[in-house]
C-alpha cells in the first residue's frame, strides 16, 4: 500500500510539471495571488492543493490559460465510506469544464470550457481566507465583469486542500 501511495505521488507531480511547467519558472520572481495583499515566490513549483489560496488561483490561472486538465486534481479523492466523491455538484462541474462525458451526469450543472472562461478568467479572492481545522472558507468574486460574489468552500484531507462546495 505505502508503494502504491509512492507511486500515486509521482505520478501526480509528473502531471503537475507537465500542467505548470511552462508557467512557473525556478528565478525569483514574484506572482500576485490576490490583488496586492498576497505574493509568493516563484521558486518552485506550486502544488495547486497546499492551500485553499492555490486552489482558487488554480482555477483562475486554468480559466485565463483554458488548460483545464489540472481542476480535476481540486476535486476530493474517492471517499470509499459514502461512496462518491465528498463535494456538491457545482464543485464536479467546475472541475469537469467541457467533459462532454460527464454531461449527462451533471445534467444542469455542465460548464463548457467557453462559459468556464468566461466567468473565472478575472476572478480573484476577497481577503484573507478562513481555515478552521480541516475546513476553509475562500470569498471570491467571479463573472465576466467580477459582479458575482461567492464563498468556496473547502475541505484538507491528508494535508491537502480540496473543493468541497459553493
Amino acid at each position: 500500500m505505502k508503494n502504491l501511495l509512492i507511486l500515486f505521488g509521482l505520478i501526480f507531480e509528473l502531471l503537475m510539471l507537465e500542467s505548470f511547467g511552462e508557467n512557473m519558472s525556478l528565478n525569483n520572481n514574484y506572482a500576485s495571488i490576490n490583488s496586492d495583499q498576497h505574493s509568493i515566490k516563484k521558486n518552485s513549483l506550486i502544488d495547486p492543493n497546499s492551500s485553499p489560496e492555490n486552489v482558487m488561483n488554480t482555477i483562475f490561472k486554468a480559466a485565463k490559460s483554458g488548460e483545464v486538465g489540472v481542476l480535476k486534481f481540486l476535486l476530493p479523492p474517492f471517499d470509499d465510506k459514502i461512496g462518491k466523491i465528498p463535494c456538491d455538484g457545482d464543485c464536479k462541474a467546475l472541475c469537469n469544464a467541457g467533459n462532454e462525458s460527464m454531461r449527462e451526469e451533471l445534467k444542469g450543472n455542465y460548464v463548457s470550457i467557453e462559459d468556464f472562461k468566461k466567468y473565472f478568467e478575472k476572478g480573484k479572492i476577497i481577503g484573507v481566507p478562513t481555515i478552521n481545522g480541516n475546513r476553509a472558507q475562500v470569498n471570491f468574486v467571479f463573472g465576466p465583469n467580477l459582479e458575482r460574489n461567492e464563498t468556496m468552500n473547502m475541505q484538507k484531507i491528508n494535508n491537502k486542500w480540496y473543493l468541497s462546495s459553493f
